[in-house]
């Protein structure tokens, strides 16, 4: 997949600049790090005057409160406007455009999917084009593009609006 930009979205607790490094030097383009309530300090904080400027560049860095959108996490927390049954109607075009390996390769379409329910594969298993080429995978994508989402256990709460 040679057009694919990897991107990891981290809070960055175990982030090391020899593993900031080592990661950029492996492909990554960017890092989006969140630092999380009720945490006043992460590593990246002590070592960021150390990194040079196109290091930099590569980490979007913002504080709990500077993020743009917040999302129900499929249902799982009370924030933003309630999911019903015109946002479970809504296409999502999420999964056409991303995807979601986890710490474990577990594959999931989405990232709002903190309970890993629709998950799509295992990079221990198959390679990234195989999942992405399977059937359940292909339907998964076609249904949430049509606004299927009520379809989904992982998705019929969702109140993730945005449009990729």
């Amino acid at each position: 997949m040679p057009n694919c930009a990897q991107d990891i979205y981290t809070n960055g607790m175990y982030l090391t600049k020899v593993k900031l490094r080592q990661l950029l030097q492996s492909g990554i383009h960017k890092f989006y790090i969140t630092k999380h309530e009720n945490i006043s300090s992460i590593p990246l904080d002590l070592f960021w005057d150390e990194l040079v400027i196109t290091e930099q560049k590569a980490i979007i860095y913002k504080n709990f409160t500077e993020l743009d959108t917040f999302t129900n996490r499929t249902g799982l927390v009370s924030i933003g406007k309630a999911s019903n049954h015109i946002t479970a109607k809504r296409p999502c075009f999420i999964p056409l455009s991303t995807l979601i390996i986890t710490s474990k390769g577990k594959v999931l379409p989405c990232y709002e999917d903190y309970d890993q329910k629709s998950e799509m594969g295992d990079l221990t298993r198959n390679s990234l084009s195989e999942i992405w080429h399977q059937e359940q995978y292909i339907k998964f994508r076609e249904d949430l593009k049509k606004g299927y989402r009520f379809n989904y256990e992982s998705c019929k709460n969702c109140n993730n609006q945005m449009l990729f």
